[in-house]
């Protein structure tokens, strides 16, 4: 169900126009915006990162490893077919891997940066709705069957408001896979100028979402063997000025060491795929059901 962000009254026409209040989304390069004063603000990511994340994330090990991840989890819990939103789709990557992963569900993908979705559309082959949007403030109730956030929440100040929001525009029984930072211990130059908010300790993020009704089916930490090496590159930076430090440096890595990440990362992916919890790392995945009415 569509509902007015002003009234918050069913949408009953197939576009964004409120019959009850007169509120319609304004249209930008045919994307409905539903939040375009905070588009291109830089204040939940750099807008200039874009095109330079795009070409780094293809076959970096780090996001090949997440993407391997999170297709595996989507194909434990999910169907066949069914209706996905993403929030924060960024660039695209998880959104076109996802989309090629579920040939057969329907797609919506949001993100708060119009110059993100610009890439996120090159990168689709399909047809996906796109929406520019607040997480804050989702304009669908009982809508999808999954919904995806990844390394996005911690990017939001209301987490809380956000986290409601995409339970409430998930079906009942529906899903939400999340994938955050972890360990305040990791806590860095390159999370302030990522313009991150926190990184999640064990237990704090589910906790929040069972408060909210979500049951918790899966939750696990990431990128666990390289712990030592994500603590090494903190300790290096902690003492650099903001100026000194650039967010996109931990991508830059010559071919030889990505391949090797890569085949740590692999091993890693299949401890979790056989079911193996890992308990720290710098990332945690978790999978949580909306219960059913």
């Amino acid at each position: 169900m569509k509902i007015c962000l002003e009234c918050r009254r069913e949408i009953v026409s197939e576009q964004w126009n409120c019959a009850a209040c007169g509120w319609s989304a304004k249209v930008v390069h045919e994307v409905p915006c539903f939040a375009p004063a905070l588009s291109n603000t830089g204040e939940s990511y750099d807008p200039s990162w874009y095109a330079e994340l795009a070409k780094l994330e293809d076959g970096n090990f780090w996001f090949v490893a997440r993407n391997r991840l999170l297709l595996q989890l989507i194909s434990s819990y999910l169907p066949d077919q069914g209706k996905y939103l993403e929030v924060g789709c960024g660039t695209g990557y998880v959104l076109s891997a996802i989309s090629r992963h579920k040939p057969n569900w329907r797609i919506a993908a949001t993100e708060v940066e119009n110059d993100g979705l610009v890439f996120a559309r090159d990168r689709v082959d399909r047809p996906v709705e796109f929406y520019q949007m607040d997480a804050c403030g989702i304009p669908f109730r009982n809508e999808f069957d999954m919904a995806g956030a990844f390394d996005v929440v911690e990017h939001i100040k209301d987490e809380g408001g956000a986290l409601q929001e995409l339970y409430l525009a998930l079906k009942p029984g529906g899903y939400l896979l999340l994938s955050v930072p972890q360990h305040m211990f990791l806590w860095s130059k390159f999370d302030e100028i990522g313009c991150h908010f926190r990184r999640y300790e064990i237990g704090e993020l589910e906790e929040k979402l069972e408060v909210l009704g979500f049951e918790i089916q899966r939750s696990s930490s990431f990128n666990s063997l390289l712990l030592p090496v994500m603590i090494l590159s903190r300790a290096l930076t902690r003492n650099k000025k903001q100026g000194e430090v650039d967010v996109l440096d931990e991508l830059r890595i010559s071919p030889f060491l990505n391949k090797m990440l890569s085949l740590v990362m692999l091993f890693e992916n299949y401890l979790v795929k056989v079911g193996i919890d890992l308990p720290l790392g710098g990332s945690r995945v978790i999978v949580a059901k909306k219960a059913q009415d």
